[in-house]
């Protein structure tokens, strides 16, 4: 199996949004090599400034890890 991840929509007022949206979406795909599963992800961080705490890579990040 394989899709991006994508964050949570909610409906405000009739109309979908989200407080948070990927640079580049990341995408996942599951593997099963005997009893073995597995899950691999490819995730491109936001390049940002030349800080390693910039705001919307740390976003980025929290979310993936949270997934």
């Amino acid at each position: 199996m394989a899709g991006e991840l994508v964050p949570e929509m909610k409906k405000v007022g009739g109309v979908l949004s989200s407080d948070f949206a990927f640079s580049r979406t990341p995408y996942v795909a599951g593997f099963k090599a005997g009893w073995f599963k597995f899950t691999l992800c490819t995730q491109h961080f936001y390049y940002g400034e030349d800080k390693a705490d910039d705001p919307q890579r740390l976003l980025e990040a929290k979310a993936i890890v949270n997934y």
